[in-house]
């Protein structure tokens, strides 16, 4: 019965969410919305230093949204790619479209290299999915500040904006495909290398979560749930994207047992007992 008033009582009382005003060198003061992940600050010192930075952590910990408050924070514009292994070198330095006169080909610019020669926070995201030979193009881009487009015939070098930032994220080092993570590629050295002076290794941020989701109990139940899954070694995640969900359809009158229904729906009866959950 203690156990249920104090969580009742806890459940009335709304996160405190301290203001934060972010000031880089002589740029305007920004104010972020709300809470930001404990990696923030470490990601925006080299993001403000131009540096290439890989962040590396598990699905649904927050890393796009971090991405974007960057962006946010340093005052430049957000402009993000979804890699793959089907991905092409023409996502990075622009496609020949058949858009002219009589269907003749016209050099399409990418939004990687439009951001590349005018400045902004670009993001690849999954890079650890991406085609490795691909990312050879990157490499260089990186390197030397200046990029080959071979398919701009009039002007066939991209050169890089003082204030072109690039953020990478991964759900794993590089190394390739594991349990967890099964449709993920090996990532070449040289690629890596660009990185290695920016990898941040994030985690769920059980503050920012709880800030997210402000029902105690439930709160405690699904972070229960992740230990318990952690431990047993399950394939299973329980991701920060689903506390907010889940704060949105509580605030929708679901109550926590459907919200814990939906989380192990299609887990196995053994997984379900493993974490505690009939």
């Amino acid at each position: 019965m203690v156990r249920k008033l104090t969580l009742e009582a806890l459940s009335q009382i709304k996160p405190e969410v301290q203001e934060i005003v972010v000031k880089v060198a002589d740029r305007p003061a920004v104010k972020m919305d709300g809470k930001v992940h404990e990696k923030f600050s470490e990601i925006l010192d080299l993001a403000a230093q131009r540096m290439e930075t890989l962040m590396v952590g598990p699905a649904g910990c927050g890393k796009s949204h971090l991405a974007e408050q960057i962006a946010k924070a340093l005052g430049l514009r957000f402009g993000s790619l979804s890699c793959s292994s089907g991905m092409s070198e023409g996502q990075i330095t622009g496609r020949l479209i058949p858009t002219g006169d009589g269907g003749r080909f016209e050099y399409q610019r990418s939004q990687f290299v439009e951001f590349y020669e005018e400045g902004g926070l670009f993001l690849l995201d999954e890079i650890d999915a991406a085609d490795a030979n691909v990312l050879l193009v990157i490499n260089q881009a990186l390197a030397n500040g200046h990029l080959p487009v071979p398919n701009r015939i009039m002007n066939p070098q991209a050169k890089r904006h003082p204030d072109f930032v690039l953020i990478a994220a991964a759900n794993t080092f590089g190394n390739g495909a594991n349990r967890m993570y099964v449709g993920r590629n090996q990532l070449d050295e040289s690629t890596l290398d660009r990185f290695r002076i920016g990898q941040v290794v994030m985690d769920y941020d059980r503050e920012l979560e709880k800030s997210i989701l402000g029902d105690s109990d439930l709160l405690q139940r699904l972070w229960t749930i992740r230990r318990k899954a952690a431990d047993c070694q399950l394939r299973r995640v329980i991701s920060t994207r689903f506390f907010a969900k889940s704060a949105t359809m509580k605030a929708a009158g679901w109550t926590s047992e459907k919200i814990i229904g939906q989380l192990v729906c299609g887990w196995s009866a053994d997984e379900r007992t493993k974490v505690g959950v009939n």
